[in-house]
């Protein structure tokens, strides 16, 4: 959904309303091979116990201000590397630049940088 969209509204009510209705999930879990989560079947299902006993076990992602940044870093670099560029250049430059963003300890709430 855009925020600035002309259909904002109407992209709301199929988000939140029509595609959240059991008939319509079910209708999406027999043609897609994807899985739907239904509220009657995931209690059910072990795969889904497990991955939220995983879950509750996991330690949460990180959420700060800088978060988007640093994915947008990380995402440059995997592409970098995925390209052909060199590993070690490419994480020595991803230090640098997730350095930058810490660097001040007015951007950085938890005090000075987190990447030496």
């Amino acid at each position: 959904m855009s925020k600035h969209g002309a259909n904002k509204l109407t992209a709301h009510d199929l988000f939140a309303d029509y595609l959240a209705r059991d008939h319509v999930k079910n209708a999406f879990a027999d043609y897609i091979d994807a899985p739907v989560a239904l509220c009657d079947t995931t209690i059910q299902d072990p795969a889904i116990q497990q991955f939220l006993l995983l879950c509750e076990s996991g330690a949460p992602m990180p959420s700060f201000t800088q978060m988007n940044g640093v994915w947008r870093i990380l995402e440059a670099m995997e592409v970098a590397v995925i390209g052909g560029a060199s590993a070690e250049a490419t994480a020595r430059e991803a230090a640098v630049r997730l350095t930058a963003i810490f660097a001040t300890e007015e951007r950085n709430p938890c005090g000075g940088p987190v990447v030496a």
